[in-house]
């Protein structure tokens, strides 16, 4: 009688650990490992990454959420001169360019738009346009037009992804589709006084 009982314990005790176990898998499948939310420190800022509808990470800066598809440390390695920096900071219009044709011209084209939403807060006005003339409503903007008022930012795709001065224009050049978004963020984090 007594080891019927402590068998039905025993017994009790792997079946609640078994639908533990299985109740946990199906909470990470469906639910993720941190919810809703991530909470990082990157400096002086906190960032928070919402899992949806978005999948980006956001802080406040200025009193207002600006939004990143990267976390800083991940566009750490994309060299941004201090040159280059205050000369967009001092900004108070920015223009940005690239190909009509480009391949990839929709992730280039959300970068433009990203770029002209996120540095609202800081009153720099970004101007979209083409290096050519288009069937499209929008300027034609080249390297040319650029001054130390208003530079040019120049995205292209090459196969490798760096950011450098061409007078006064910055030439963005992008080997992936993802570098497209991380060179964008690299800009915005310099401007926005993230990053240096």
């Amino acid at each position: 009688m007594k080891k019927e009982r402590k068998f039905k314990k025993e017994q009790i005790l792997v079946y609640l650990i078994a639908f533990v176990m299985i109740g946990s898998t199906f909470g990470v499948m469906f639910y993720g490992f941190s919810g809703t939310s991530t909470e990082l420190t990157y400096g002086k800022f906190t960032f928070s990454r919402e899992q949806s509808p978005k999948n980006k990470w956001y802080t406040k800066i200025d009193g207002k959420t600006i939004y990143f598809d990267y976390f800083p440390t991940e566009v750490e390695s994309i060299n941004l001169s201090q040159e280059i920096s205050n000369r967009l900071l001092n900004s108070v219009e920015i223009d940005f360019t690239y190909y009509v044709n480009d391949t990839k011209k929709d992730v280039i084209a959300y970068s433009g738009y990203d770029m002209q939403q996120q540095l609202v807060p800081k009153n720099i006005y970004v101007r979209i346009g083409f290096t050519t003339k288009s069937e499209y409503n929008v300027p034609v903007i080249t390297c040319e037009d650029a001054t130390p008022a208003v530079p040019v930012l120049y995205l292209k795709r090459t196969n490798e992804t760096k950011i450098y001065p061409e007078g006064n224009c910055v030439i963005l050049e992008a080997a992936t589709d993802l570098d497209i978004l991380r060179l964008k963020d690299r800009i915005l984090y310099s401007v926005l006084g993230v990053m240096k």
